[in-house]
């Protein structure tokens, strides 16, 4: 746990100093603009290729470098193109160590709930389109 609060303060520094240079507060002083932090896909990126002590911060948490190129996309949920302080944590959280048989499971159970609602979908545009040519 300690090793965790660690490295992810470490790299919350790395992402306020990256966003001011100036950056030397306290963590726990800053903790509302730490909150209000967006950052772009891309400006994430170029943090972990930029900066050694965040790539090294996230392979203390056994996040492996090959997944760094594409932290970005994997950790915005909305894909949105942006990420919070929150989103990055979260999503950190999650890839930590090897995938367990859970992890499987709920991605299998969204894949099928997106068919079903694209199933639902296109039925819906099929019966538009049939009311449509009748008018």
């Amino acid at each position: 746990h300690s090793l965790w609060c660690t490295q992810i303060a470490t790299l919350i520094r790395c992402v306020l100093r990256h966003a001011d240079p100036e950056h030397s507060k306290k963590l726990s002083s800053c903790v509302e603009e730490i909150e209000k932090l967006d950052l772009r896909g891309t400006e994430f990126t170029n943090i972990l290729q930029e900066d050694a002590e965040a790539a090294e911060a996230l392979d203390k948490l056994d996040i492996s470098r090959d997944d760094h190129d594409y932290l970005a996309d994997i950790l915005d949920p909305d894909n949105g193109g942006c990420l919070s302080i929150q989103e990055i944590v979260d999503g950190l959280m999650r890839l930590r160590g090897e995938p367990r048989r859970s992890d499987i499971v709920a991605v299998d159970l969204m894949v099928r709930s997106l068919q079903r609602d694209c199933r639902l979908v296109l039925t819906a545009q099929a019966e538009m389109k049939s009311y449509l040519a009748n008018i």
